[in-house]
């Protein structure tokens, strides 16, 4: 009874799965101040070459409007890259100063373009970043929503029209709330107490 309690405390903590395409990246924000973001095996669903300069953008992964703080994140390790291409090894993240509620990433390839091609695979490796908690990027990722489109190539929401979406992102994991720990130990410890008895 205890088990199943906790796992089903933990369920609801783990957000859904997004509903519709491939989820071609998976986000993680486990880490306090920390952002992971690693490929899948989801499959492109566009064909489509462009700038590694403007790269990838991440729509809606901040909960409100988050007046960013423009290039920011420092790289802890990154390989992640377009599987078409070869990896730069120091992807950057880019949030729009004049406000949006998506994320680029972008200096990811070792060229000057990056490709994706339908029904191949979209992205391969991981990248982490250190987020500043001064300018409330993580906070922000927290609010923010647990799925949604990825577009190439575009920087910001201004740039979605001329951009193609090549298929999903979804957060894989957030931070355990302490209060859930707290009742998972409290009903551990109940547990304990009536076998004892």
């Amino acid at each position: 009874m205890l088990k199943r309690l906790i796992l089903l405390m933990v369920i609801a903590v783990v957000p859904a799965a997004v509903a519709s395409g491939a989820t071609l990246l998976s986000v993680d924000l486990a880490v306090q101040d920390q952002m992971t973001i690693t490929a899948t095996d989801g499959l492109s669903a566009a064909t489509i070459t462009d700038s590694d300069q403007v790269g990838i953008y991440l729509a809606g992964i901040f909960g409100n409007s988050f007046i960013g703080p423009g290039v920011f994140g420092i790289s802890v390790s990154g390989d992640l890259v377009s599987a078409q291409d070869n990896p730069s090894g120091f992807p950057l993240l880019f949030a729009d100063t004049a406000g949006g509620a998506g994320l680029n990433v972008w200096n990811y390839a070792d060229g000057a373009d990056s490709s994706f091609v339908t029904g191949e695979l979209a992205f391969a490796g991981s990248a982490t970043w250190s987020l500043d908690p001064a300018n409330g990027a993580y906070q922000a990722l927290l609010d923010g929503a647990r799925s949604g489109d990825i577009y190439f190539a575009a920087f910001s929401d201004a740039g979605l029209g001329d951009a193609v979406v090549i298929g999903q992102w979804a957060v894989a994991a957030v931070p355990v709330p302490g209060a859930l720990w707290l009742l998972a130990s409290a009903l551990a410890g109940i547990g304990v107490l009536r076998r004892k008895r």
